[in-house]
């Protein structure tokens, strides 16, 4: 069985039925790519990343967008992110809204199975 150890500096990893290249800085879905905005794709690059703790949106903001943008813009990032991914907040497999600090990446990640 898979675990939740994959590093974050693989370069590849899994979760769900999806796969993120952090060199190639794309999706997939099984064998399709799935469409996403730079911005959004880096908030999931980093919540991933960062899976193993609560990253608050004034972190995302400074990370991901260089502290440049408003915080409802992290806001509509996770919204486009949990689209593709269609995960529902109420019930989130991967991200999960920690109210009043920020999200966490809630799926098990793991390198891709060979």
């Amino acid at each position: 069985m898979p675990s939740n150890t994959s590093g974050a500096d693989d370069p590849i990893v899994c979760f769900g039925a999806f796969q993120l290249d952090h060199q190639l800085r794309s999706l997939q879905r099984g064998e399709q790519p799935v469409r996403l905005a730079a911005k959004p794709l880096a908030t999931l690059e980093f919540l991933i990343q960062n899976r193993h703790r609560v990253v608050a949106k004034t972190e995302l903001l400074s990370k991901v967008w260089g502290g440049q943008q408003e915080i409802n813009t992290v806001e509509q990032a996770v919204r486009q992110v949990r689209k593709v991914l269609e995960d529902d907040q109420a019930q989130p497999r991967y991200i999960e809204t920690v109210p009043g600090q920020g999200y966490r990446f809630i799926a098990e990640v793991h390198p891709p199975i060979a």
